[in-house]
């Protein structure tokens, strides 16, 4: 049965344990789970889920901000990128996935910090 969502929030499972505001991907199955550097992400967990647990996503092509795990320091207003642990960070190669913009600045790993959300096309 199709099903679609007129909020910037959607509940998903979780295929594994995610923490609250990381970065997750969608599985083959329709679950979620932490994105990995390189992953497409689809949102943030907003609450943290055991495996196989309901999870509320805020989703990235949506209006408004939301909070973000940082993988190190970050510049505000810069341009973040999906890292690893479903972290984000300004520093980038030529791989990772664009996900917003930097409301305010991080000071180190586990910070923290409000984002800007968008889709990245690449």
């Amino acid at each position: 049965m199709s099903q679609y969502v007129e909020t910037s929030t959607k509940s998903f499972i979780a295929g594994a344990t995610i923490a609250a505001n990381t970065l997750v991907k969608l599985t083959a199955v329709g679950k979620v789970e932490t994105a990995e550097l390189d992953d497409a992400p689809i949102g943030v967990a907003l609450e943290p889920a055991a495996a196989n647990g309901h999870v509320a996503v805020k989703l990235l092509n949506c209006d408004g901000t939301v909070k973000m795990i940082a993988a190190g320091a970050i510049s505000a207003n810069a341009k973040v990128y999906c890292k690893n642990d479903g972290k984000c960070d300004d520093t980038t190669s030529s791989s990772e996935i664009a996900v917003g913009y930097a409301l305010e600045a991080a000071g180190a790993d586990g910070d923290i910090i409000e984002v800007l959300p968008f889709i990245s096309q690449s």
